[in-house]
């Protein structure tokens, strides 16, 4: 499974605090769980470390932002 990427999906409960909501295998089936402007997507590579700084997730945006 090296390389395969994954959508990660959270929600932001009180900035910086979110509350993690799952990993799917397509980024269609990340953005049909996003019910509120809240949720975010993320994509990331399995068995790939993230940077030890903290900085912005590759790919991450709200689907719902600009709907609600």
């Amino acid at each position: 499974m090296d390389g395969k990427q994954v959508w990660i999906v959270g929600k932001v409960t009180d900035w910086p605090t979110w509350e993690f909501m799952g990993v799917f295998d397509s980024e269609e089936k990340a953005v049909a769980i996003c019910v509120t402007s809240q949720h975010f997507v993320a994509l990331h590579i399995v068995n790939e470390a993230g940077p030890e700084e903290t900085h912005p997730m590759p790919g991450c945006y709200y689907p719902l932002a600009k709907k609600e």
